[in-house]
């Protein structure tokens, strides 16, 4: 079953944030902060511009947080993926429901467009199947 999140959700959501954390392998500067993540969690679930879903199947979860905002250079309102997880056991047609559910949501909102990231090729060839295609490649270097 895929729903949007609720408070009761976050140890579940913080413990897929922090394996989804550990999946990127970057050090990305600084101690996890539980207090931060919770910070992003309650207006990503209180906020109507906010999207936290997650995914409850006996085999594993998965969660999908994303916020839209105007974007930089246009008159437009742009929906964003901050991160999209789902736990190796339960991958498979949960992705393409979850992300069904995030392109509604954008569509509602009345966003232009939808952005997602990837990790690697696999959800890289999902998002390009499903019409996504590549925008800007960030590169990162610890400082």
């Amino acid at each position: 079953m895929i729903r949007p999140a609720t408070a009761a959700d976050f140890p579940a959501v913080e413990r897929m944030a922090r394996d989804f954390d550990a999946a990127v392998g970057l050090d990305l500067g600084g101690p996890w902060s539980s207090a931060q993540f919770r910070g992003l969690f309650d207006r990503l679930v209180a906020d109507r511009r906010g999207l936290a879903l997650v995914l409850d199947r006996p085999e594993g979860a998965g969660v999908l947080l994303a916020g839209a905002a105007p974007a930089p250079f246009r008159p437009a309102l742009w929906a964003d993926e901050i991160m999209f997880w789902i736990d190796p056991p339960a991958r498979g047609r949960w992705a393409g429901v979850m992300l069904d559910q995030y392109e509604t949501w954008a569509r509602d909102l009345g966003a232009t467009l939808a952005g997602l990231s990837s990790l690697d090729d696999r959800a890289g060839r999902l998002f390009a199947r499903r019409g996504y295609v590549p925008a800007e490649r960030k590169y990162l270097r610890r400082l």
